[in-house]
């Protein structure tokens, strides 16, 4: 399989929250960070698309919140 190299500017401040979340996840490379991400995404996408909602669930009170995305809003498919 061919890989392709992809590179992205972020604000700073951006970066430093990228990095404190690999550090809290054990996550060592942007790689690996890049590929945990779309994977949820993509699974979000496709259940958004099943007419799914994705949402947290607190178990103690039983109350859940919905995730709100913009990508939710645009056309997938």
């Amino acid at each position: 399989m061919k890989s392709v190299r992809m590179q992205f500017e972020l604000p700073e401040p951006r970066a430093q929250e990228l990095e404190a979340l690999m550090d809290r996840c054990g996550i060592s490379t942007k790689k690996e960070l890049f590929n945990y991400a779309l994977s949820i995404l993509e699974w979000a996408v496709n259940e958004y698309e099943k007419g799914n909602d994705i949402a947290t669930l607190n178990k103690d009170t039983e109350t859940y919140q919905t995730l709100m995305m913009p990508i939710f809003k645009r056309k997938t498919s």
